[in-house]
């Protein structure tokens, strides 16, 4: 019985861990998507500004 709730509580400091390096680990990959639909953002903003000034020569 009590090695039963040794182990339990030790399952318990496992899984909190566990968990909190999961979040992390989503949060940055929803960061990684949120910088590059950013950058593409920007690169189509500039080739549109390119494709206007080429445009206008």
């Amino acid at each position: 019985m009590k090695s039963e709730k040794r182990e339990e509580k030790k399952d318990t400091c496992i899984q909190m861990p566990k968990n909190l390096l999961t979040e992390s680990y989503d949060e940055r990959i929803a960061a990684a998507d949120r910088i590059a639909e950013a950058i593409h953002g920007n690169a189509t903003a500039l080739i549109a500004l390119v494709n206007e000034i080429r445009a206008k020569k």
